[in-house]
């Protein structure tokens, strides 16, 4: 068992088990020629977004996901954690009450290829290494995702992302939409109106899991925010 075993349950705790993972994921012989680490967490351990996230979303480079998740799956059962589910592209393990997922998928969509070589700081203190997606193309990827799903932590991360003084380009959205599954315009009235429809009491309710009480963000600076954003990109 790995001599970094840690107790279960906190969101600290959640935080300390994806260190493990990826620093193991990014000191491996291979590993690290072959994925792109993304998402949520990459904003909280890179980019310094204010936030919790219990999932390690990676992309892929090249064709075919490989086996990553069935080379990662000892190290993660020698974590002490129970692995639910299992496919080439996606691993689902519970920390304490918490269920966590490494999720994989095609780097296929992406206008930006520079990646971002970054030094962690761990929960205890260490450093480790990973490769990170460039955060102009997470920002893209978050008003994707903003015109397929409703969770508010994306509204979160776009406000924050933004706020920091980083900017994308409506090419690089287009280019996205245009690559999902099924492929979509990025039409910016319609996003307009998936704003508009979301309320304070939902968007709360969705991001009280992710964000300290004193990060919250209103939902009527966000919706100014990234609306302005999205007029100054599509005149």
């Amino acid at each position: 068992m790995d001599d970094r075993m840690i107790s279960i349950g906190t969101k600290n705790e959640v935080s300390s088990i994806l260190d493990s993972i990826l620093e193991y994921i990014f000191s491996d012989d291979t590993l690290p020629n072959k994925v792109l680490f993304k998402g949520g967490t990459a904003l909280a351990k890179v980019y310094g977004i204010n936030r919790f996230s219990k999932d390690i979303d990676l992309s892929y480079i090249g064709t075919g996901y490989g086996n990553i998740t069935y080379e990662l799956r000892d190290f993660v059962e020698g974590l002490g954690l129970a692995i639910t589910n299992l496919s080439s592209n996606t691993m689902e393990f519970k920390v304490g009450q918490r269920k966590s997922s490494i999720d994989i998928s095609y780097l296929r969509d992406v206008m930006n290829r520079d990646v971002d070589f970054a030094d962690v700081m761990a929960a205890d203190g260490r450093k480790y290494f990973v490769k990170a997606m460039d955060i102009d193309e997470i920002l893209a990827e978050k008003f994707r995702a903003m015109m397929e799903r409703k969770e508010g932590k994306d509204l979160f991360d776009a406000y924050a992302i933004i706020k920091k003084g980083i900017a994308c380009k409506k090419e690089q959205i287009d280019f996205k939409c245009m690559h999902s599954e099924p492929q979509f315009p990025f039409d910016h009235e319609k996003f307009f109106e998936i704003l508009d429809s979301w309320t304070e009491h939902r968007y709360i309710g969705q991001i009280s899991d992710y964000v300290e009480k004193q990060h919250v963000i209103p939902l009527k600076d966000i919706k100014q925010e990234l609306k302005g954003f999205i007029k100054r990109i599509y005149p």
